[in-house]
C-alpha cells in the first residue's frame, strides 16, 4: 500500500512538472512573437488580417487565376550584405530599389531600423521602415498561422509586391544544413503546381548573405520556406 501512495505521488510530480514546462515554452514562444510585433495581436491588427485573408481567399477564388504551371517573377535587384547583422537591411534595399527605383542603401536602412543598437533587425521595424517609404498600409507582417505563406506569396507577388521573409535557414537549399540563427530572404516570385500553392508549387527568394557560400538566388518548395519560417518566428511581411 505504501509503495503505491509513493508511486502515486510520484506521478503526480511527474505531470505537474510536465505541464509546467509545456506552459513555459508557450509563454515563450508567445514572447518571442510579441518582441517580434507587438502589436499584432491587438484587436485593430487582427481585423486587418482577418481583412487581407479575405481579399486573399477571393483572389485564390477568382476564375482564371489559380491554375497549374502559372508562374511570375519581379525582377528585384540583389544585393549582398555588407554589415554582419544587416541582412535585414539588405532585404529592405532590395525591395525599396525595386519599388521606387532608388538606392537608399544599406547603412541608411540599418540605422532606420536600428540595427546598430540590437544587433539585428525586428520584423516589426523591417516592415515600419518599408512603409515609411512606400506608405502606412503598403506592407503588414504576418505569422504562418494567420495565413499560409503559399497564399501570402501569391498574393504579394501578384500585386507586384516581394515578399521579406523572417527564417532560419538550415533546411533552405543554399544552406544544407549548415546553421543559420536569424535572417530574412526576399521571395521575388513563384510557379505554382497542380496542388495549389502549397506543397509541391516553389518560391524563387535572393539570400543577401555576406558570405558568398550562401549568398545568391534559389529556388525551394513553398513548404520548405514556410518551414524555415517556422523554425524562426513565424513571421513574413507581405503586400497589404
Amino acid at each position: 500500500m505504501k509503495k503505491k501512495r509513493i508511486l502515486a505521488f510520484l506521478l503526480s510530480i511527474t505531470m505537474i512538472l510536465g505541464m509546467s514546462i509545456c506552459v513555459y515554452a508557450k509563454e515563450d514562444i508567445d514572447s518571442i512573437k510579441l518582441e517580434q510585433s507587438p502589436d499584432y495581436y491587438s484587436e485593430k491588427n487582427q481585423q486587418e488580417i482577418n481583412e487581407l485573408k479575405e481579399r486573399i481567399e477571393k483572389e485564390e477564388n477568382e476564375k482564371g487565376i489559380v491554375r497549374s504551371g502559372y508562374s511570375k517573377n519581379l525582377s528585384v535587384p540583389i544585393y549582398q550584405q555588407v554589415g554582419h547583422s544587416n541582412c535585414g537591411a539588405a532585404s529592405g534595399r532590395m525591395v525599396l530599389k525595386y519599388k521606387t527605383g532608388k538606392d537608399y542603401g544599406e547603412d541608411t536602412l540599418a540605422t532606420a531600423m536600428e540595427i546598430p543598437k540590437y544587433n539585428f533587425a525586428y520584423v516589426y521595424k523591417v516592415r515600419e521602415v518599408l512603409n515609411s517609404y512606400l506608405g502606412a498600409n503598403s506592407y503588414k507582417e504576418v505569422l504562418t498561422s494567420s495565413i499560409n505563406f503559399g497564399s501570402g506569396l501569391f498574393s504579394s507577388i501578384n500585386k507586384d509586391m516581394p515578399v521579406v521573409c523572417h527564417v532560419k535557414g538550415g533546411v533552405l537549399p543554399n544552406y544544407n544544413g549548415a546553421a543559420n540563427p536569424g535572417h530574412y530572404v526576399v521571395a521575388k516570385g513563384y510557379y505554382q503546381n497542380s496542388q495549389g500553392m502549397q506543397g509541391a508549387s516553389t518560391v524563387t527568394y535572393h539570400d543577401p548573405h555576406y558570405n558568398n557560400q550562401f549568398y545568391g538566388t534559389y529556388t525551394t518548395s513553398v513548404s520548405v520556406m514556410q518551414q524555415a519560417i517556422n523554425n524562426n518566428a513565424g513571421f513574413y511581411i507581405m503586400g497589404n
